[in-house]
């Protein structure tokens, strides 16, 4: 795999990847807790997580020339290619997805499901937390793993060291912005005390922005030096991406709900909204500058 030609499918894709496995970080992290507030997150979260990385495979799917060969992939392994090792990581952590949700699920839900759903065993809150902890490791794969894919490709830009890093730190701020938000009730007023533990776990979680904003920084400092076609790719990025990358991606995503974050103010429903959405947006605006700059 040397070169790539990818668009803003392939961007969404990876988006929807880190959403998928942030939040399912997020999901098992609340597995253990017995609060109402806790207990929307976990839910939430582990149903966005399935439908996150099947809308992320079908961006995939679309933006395939020969759409066989990802079938052919399923079914023939090749433990030294990414692409292979890639689409099985995505394949078992599917499995796990749709299998970690069916324990959140609410019972009268579960019960419709022919047959499984009817097993006692979903009912199990040992059980879902130890599923839970099975899945990490998957999870941050994930997370990680496109980032992986991109830098084994000879576009300069991607052949980075701190560029998984950058998504998992960015998979972490989304995942869990995207499965909080969604726990999150209108009108504000109904549930603002159940989410406060969760909404406060959030908070001091959220300091995390910063050290992935230093990496980011740092990652595309390093490419001034160097070849030639690396500092094309640095004059792209601080020219005609300014605004998408510096005011998007760096600004709204990480700058602006990372000030939200430190504020002592006690978080608002409106607030937290405000800071999951700006994550979101600007983590999406993050991967497409990435992955578009970076063929430019």
């Amino acid at each position: 795999m040397t070169e790539a030609t990818w668009g803003s499918a392939i961007a969404f894709d990876l988006f929807l990847a880190g959403l998928s496995g942030g939040s399912f970080l997020l999901a098992a992290l609340a597995s253990d807790q017995d609060e109402i507030g806790w207990e929307a997150c976990g839910r939430t979260s582990s149903l966005l997580a399935p439908a996150a990385l099947a809308a992320g495979m079908a961006m995939l799917l679309l933006d395939l020339g020969q759409k066989h060969r990802f079938w052919q992939l399923l079914v023939r392994f090749n433990p030294v290619s990414p692409m292979s090792i890639g689409t099985w990581l995505l394949a078992a952590f599917a499995v796990i997805c749709v299998v970690f949700a069916l324990f959140w699920l609410p019972e009268d839900w579960r019960r419709r499901i022919p047959v499984v759903g009817k097993w006692p065993f979903w009912s199990d809150r040992t059980w879902r937390g130890r599923f839970g902890i099975i899945g990490v490791p998957f999870a941050v794969a994930v997370t990680i793993y496109t980032a992986v894919l991109l830098s084994v490709t000879s576009i300069p830009l991607w052949r980075n060291y701190l560029l998984p890093p950058v998504f998992f730190f960015s998979a972490l701020a989304t995942g869990f912005s995207g499965g909080v938000l969604l726990s999150v009730p209108w009108p504000a007023k109904i549930r603002t005390k159940d989410l406060s533990r969760p909404l406060e776990f959030i908070r001091k979680v959220f300091r995390i922005i910063l050290p992935s904003l230093l990496l980011t920084l740092v990652f595309f400092m390093a490419l001034v030096p160097g070849k030639v076609e690396e500092k094309n790719v640095f004059g792209a990025l601080v020219g005609g991406w300014t605004g998408a990358l510096w005011g998007g991606g760096i600004g709204l995503g990480i700058v602006l709900p990372l000030i939200l974050c430190l504020s002592r103010k006690r978080w608002s429903i409106l607030r937290a909204v405000t800071i999951f959405a700006t994550v979101l947006i600007g983590g999406l605006i993050l991967r497409w500058v990435l992955v578009v700059a970076g063929q430019m």
